[in-house]
């Protein structure tokens, strides 16, 4: 009775507090215009590469993105690791689950950090490899 009690007193305060983030998040939303040239959003080419160099431009930005991509989703997965870890309550069953999906977060933000540093080294190797700058 207690243990069902407790559980019950836990899903309220994770409910009481999770709803109470609702306003920080929906006050927290700007008018958002892609337009504006004030953002670090690498551009997507208008065009089919037709050239080495823009092979390696299209490499360069496709590993921009999914390093923003990889390192989000990773983040997400920390926290949601660290929630179901919370919830466990002690169950070894939920806490190697909780570990599992630690593991593999950060597995995810080593991916997102090598994600982030291949465009730099295919830029620095095969561009300055011929001749270009």
């Amino acid at each position: 009775m207690i243990n069902w009690l407790m559980k019950k007193l836990l899903a309220v305060k994770t409910f009481l507090f999770l709803s109470s983030l609702s306003p920080v998040v929906v006050f927290a939303q700007d008018a958002w215009d892609p337009r504006d040239d004030d953002l670090d959003v690498p551009e997507l080419p208008a065009a089919a590469p037709n050239d080495f160099a823009s092979v390696i431009g299209l490499i360069v930005t496709v590993a921009q993105w999914m390093f923003g991509m990889l390192m989000a989703l990773s983040i997400v997965f920390i926290l949601y690791s660290a929630f179901m870890y919370i919830i466990a309550q002690g169950n070894p069953e939920r806490i190697d689950t909780a570990k599992r999906i630690l593991i593999y977060a950060i597995v995810g933000l080593v991916v997102a950090v090598v994600a982030g540093g291949v465009g730099a080294v295919v830029q620095n190797f095969l561009l300055d490899s011929q001749g270009n700058q």
